[in-house]
């Protein structure tokens, strides 16, 4: 039966999406971008912020700014939407800065506007923050836990 056959080739099956158990495409990592709906490829966008130099606590800094960039790993083109930055998360004195974030291809990314470090941010040392694209969740994507993420700048103390 056809359902049978679907259980041969997919392991999983999570909110109406199929995901497969191997690769279509050679040397394919896990998770797999692809997801099928009554034997039919569904396309969508994925968003995450990337660090495509690997900076060490996705802290890029040019000129004092904190370089942000996003990445749309899915199989569709993201629409525009807005990325987030809160400095010192958690503090009663965090700062949120909004950047809109262009329309990105798929398997593209792209540099958002470079946002200006709070001077205070280091204060204690490392200047911590978290970067969320997608932050008002405007765009439907494959996953939307893999949104945020951690970063830290560190800071140099002077006695």
């Amino acid at each position: 039966t056809p359902a049978r056959n679907a259980q041969k080739e997919f392991g999983v099956i999570l909110d109406a999406l199929l995901v497969p158990l191997r690769a279509d495409v050679p040397n394919q990592k896990p998770p797999f971008r692809r997801r099928w709906r009554g034997g039919c490829l569904l396309k969508r966008p994925d968003l995450v912020p990337f660090n495509p130099t690997n900076a060490e606590g996705f802290c890029r800094m040019e000129d004092g700014k904190l370089r942000i960039a996003v990445k749309n790993q899915g199989t569709a083109d993201a629409p525009v939407s807005v990325t987030r930055v809160i400095f010192m998360p958690g503090r009663p004195d965090s700062r949120s800065v909004d950047m809109n974030t262009n329309q990105v291809p798929a398997g593209e990314f792209l540099d958002v506007e470079p946002v200006e470090i709070p001077s205070d941010c280091f204060a204690s040392g490392d200047c911590e923050f978290t970067v969320t694209v997608d932050a008002n969740n405007q765009v439907v994507e494959f996953d939307k836990a893999n949104n945020t993420v951690s970063g830290r700048c560190k800071g140099n103390i002077i006695e």
